[in-house]
């Protein structure tokens, strides 16, 4: 084999995670994309998968699909929130096994029981109502 030419591992890699939100909560249903790259970046296999209950995912890469010089990445997205764990050495540890879990940033809405929500929207009311009653008619 020629040098700098990596060779397919022959046993297969499980990549296994969760992915949680910015603060800490299982995400089912966000999609999670985990992909073999080569070290020129190169993606060399890819599979997309869903999260079940709990924010679990779990991909089965076959022993001709990668190679002991390769990398793991893993995206995750869920509407227009997306997280990524990246490079990941594929035969870290020379286990088939990787865990690689992810957190996806989320836009944190206040409940409107809060101070600032309730603040915020007697605020523009107020000025929306001022807007109104200031225009001639």
């Amino acid at each position: 084999m020629p040098i700098g030419v990596a060779s397919d591992a022959g046993y297969e890699l499980i990549v296994d995670g969760y992915v949680n939100d910015s603060m800490n909560q299982p995400v089912d249903d966000a999609t999670v994309t985990v992909s073999i790259m080569t070290l020129d970046d190169v993606v060399r296999t890819a599979y997309v998968v869903t999260t079940s209950g709990g924010g679990y995912y779990i991909v089965l890469f076959g022993g001709t699909e990668w190679s002991t010089e390769d990398f793991v990445d893993v995206l995750a997205t869920y509407g227009t929130d997306t997280g990524s764990s990246l490079h990941h050495p594929a035969d870290e540890f020379g286990t088939q096994l990787q865990d690689i879990d992810v957190t996806i940033s989320t836009l944190v809405i206040p409940e409107f029981s809060s101070f600032l929500a309730v603040s915020l929207t007697i605020l523009v009311t107020v000025t929306v109502m001022g807007i109104r009653r200031s225009r001639p008619r």
